[in-house]
């Protein structure tokens, strides 16, 4: 008992359409129908589409936009904000210490009269 693919007919009909296309059906990114993440995932966009329409969503896309010099002004801007809040948290842990000590001092002193 021969056993056929039932998908074989459909993947002949494909193939044969697709080399009459000029589109080699076994390259899936010559396909417009693969499925691709947006070039802009990175800077946050979640949009996942067919390859076919993301020309139509990079027009809209709200991550697009920045030019490289934009990009790395927002890079220096966070990295100066994490810098400030470093220095602030280390500041501030720095007065807690103080706090401590002058507490351990005034106890020490308070117990030796």
């Amino acid at each position: 008992m021969s056993q056929e693919c039932k998908f074989r007919k459909q993947d002949d009909v494909r193939r044969k359409n697709s080399i009459t296309d000029g589109v080699d059906p076994d390259d899936p990114l010559a396909l417009q129908e693969y499925e691709v993440m947006c070039p802009y995932s990175m800077m946050g966009c979640t949009v996942a589409c067919n390859r076919a329409d993301l020309p139509s969503h990079l027009k809209q896309c709200k991550f697009m936009g920045q030019t490289r010099k934009q990009e790395e002004d927002e890079r220096k801007r966070w990295r100066n904000v994490v810098i400030l809040e470093a220095e602030e948290e280390v500041s501030e842990r720095s007065e807690a210490e103080r706090a401590l000590w002058k507490r351990a001092k005034l106890t020490r002193s308070f117990r030796s009269a």
